[in-house]
C-alpha cells in the first residue's frame, strides 16, 4: 500500500509552499508523459500533476517551467518522499576491467533536498561581490535543445555580455554549491573486487526513471483488472491503491492467468 504522506515543495519565488502527493496514485497520472529524452518537459508534467497549494490549485506547466532548476529538483524529490520513499537506490556496474559485478548505492532523499526558494546567488571574484540569477527550467530546456558554451551560459545568468574566465569559474563553482544534488558525486567501492570508484548520478534522470516505472506498474495493474473484471480504465485508476491490491490478491489466489489471449 502506498503511503498517503505529504511533503512540502517550495515554489521558485518563495512566496508560497506547494504540497506534493504521491505519483501513480491518481487517474490523472496516467496522462503524464515521462520521456527520458525530454527531461524538462517530463519534469514540467510531473510537477503540474502532483503539486498543489493550500487552496488545492495545481501550478500550470508554464509556471513550473519558470521555477529555478534547484526548486524543480527539490519538488521532484518531495513527490518521491510523499510516496513514502526515504531513499533512492541506484544500480552500477563495476568499472574494473576484470569485474562485471552489479551493485547498488543508496541515496538519502532528505539530504538531497535544499528546501530553499532563492532565485539568485552571490559569489566573490577577486574581492568583488558578484550576483547571478539561478537557472530556470526554461534555461535548462534551451541549453539541452541547443548545447550552449559555458561562457554564454554565464553571460545569460549574469546579464553580462563578456564575463572573463575568473568570473565564469567562480560562477560555475557557486552554481554547483547552490544545487549539489543535481550531479551527485558518490565515492563507492565494488563489493566483489574492492575497487574504489567515483560515480556521478543525475538525480533528475534517476527520479524520472523511477516515476516512469511506477506509472508502468500502475498501468499493468489496471490492464490485469480490466481483463479480469471488464472495468473501465478510469474507474480502476480512481480506486484507492489498497482496493486495487485487494482485487489483485484475489486474482492471484484464484490462479487467474494474466496472459493476454
Amino acid at each position: 500500500m502506498r503511503s498517503a504522506a505529504r511533503a512540502a515543495a517550495p515554489s521558485a519565488s518563495g512566496r508560497d509552499a506547494f504540497v506534493a502527493r504521491p505519483f501513480a496514485t491518481d487517474a490523472v497520472d496516467l496522462d503524464v508523459p515521462i520521456d527520458a529524452s525530454r527531461p524538462v518537459a517530463s519534469t514540467d508534467a510531473l510537477l503540474a500533476s502532483c503539486l498543489h497549494d493550500a487552496s488545492g490549485r495545481r501550478p500550470d506547466v508554464e509556471a513550473v517551467r519558470r521555477w529555478t532548476v534547484v526548486a524543480r529538483l527539490d519538488a521532484l524529490a518531495a513527490i518521491r518522499e510523499a510516496g513514502g520513499a526515504r531513499t533512492e537506490w541506484v544500480v552500477f556496474q563495476c568499472k574494473a576491467a576484470d569485474c562485471t559485478e552489479r551493485f547498488e548505492a543508496e541515496i538519502d532523499l532528505a539530504v538531497c533536498r535544499t528546501k530553499g526558494a532563492a532565485t539568485t546567488i552571490e559569489f566573490p571574484v577577486d574581492g568583488k561581490a558578484m550576483r547571478a540569477r539561478l537557472p530556470t527550467g526554461a534555461d535548462q530546456a534551451r541549453w539541452q535543445q541547443e548545447p550552449t558554451p559555458l561562457h554564454l551560459v554565464a553571460a545569460s545568468l549574469l546579464d553580462s555580455t563578456d564575463p572573463d574566465p575568473a568570473v565564469i569559474d567562480a560562477l560555475d563553482a557557486a552554481l554547483a554549491q547552490a544545487d549539489p544534488a543535481r550531479e551527485l558525486k558518490l565515492q563507492l567501492v565494488c563489493p566483489a573486487c574492492g575497487t574504489a570508484q567515483q560515480r556521478i548520478v543525475d538525480l533528475e534522470a534517476q527520479l524520472l526513471g523511477t516515476f516512469a516505472r511506477e506509472q508502468q506498474a500502475l498501468l499493468r495493474k489496471i490492464a490485469r483488472l480490466a481483463r479480469a473484471f471488464h472495468w473501465a480504465e478510469a474507474d480502476i485508476a480512481r480506486m484507492p491503491a489498497w482496493r486495487r491490491d485487494c482485487y489483485l490478491d484475489r486474482l492471484d489466489a484464484e490462479g487467474f492467468d494474466e496472459a493476454v489471449p
